[in-house]
């Protein structure tokens, strides 16, 4: 009687986590396509209020480490949308791992930004790890750390 129960319980688990990384992996072409579109509302509503968005600068030595909030974040995406043409971004596929003892399940990817800001050819490349947390009505960012580089 016991061994039926645990893989049913097995079971449940596998699909439930199967679902939360569909929802997640959901959130992030969300993210994505936001990025691409140019649609700040969609990626305010994608990241919550408060988040902290750790960045550091590899150029420089030594690399240089600060924080955006959320709103900040959005200004900085609006002003490259704004005065940028010719624009591309590329996506690593996102590799999910689950937060330890409780802590929000987090994704890797490599975002590769290409633009003309001011008539001169410009880029920055970003290796991510964003977490995300359940919320009310599904995933959302609840941190971002950013390792950039530009040229």
């Amino acid at each position: 009687m016991t061994r039926p129960l645990i893989w049913l319980t097995l079971a449940l688990c596998l699909s439930n986590t199967a679902r939360a990384d569909a929802a997640a992996q959901m959130l992030m072409n969300r993210y994505q396509q936001a990025l691409r579109a140019h649609d700040a509302a969609t990626l305010e509503t994608l990241i919550e209020d408060g988040v902290a968005i750790e960045v550091t600068w590899t150029d420089v030595n030594p690399p240089q480490r600060f924080t955006l909030s959320k709103s900040e974040y959005l200004q900085q995406s609006r002003a490259a949308w704004r005065y940028g043409t010719q624009e591309s971004y590329t996506f690593t596929a996102v590799d999910w791992q689950p937060g330890a003892g409780g802590a929000p399940l987090q994704g890797q990817l490599r975002v590769t930004e290409r633009r003309t800001l001011f008539g001169k050819d410009s880029g920055q490349r970003s290796d991510l790890v964003v977490k995300l947390a359940p919320g009310g009505k599904g995933w959302k960012i609840n941190g971002i750390r950013a390792t950039v580089s530009m040229w």
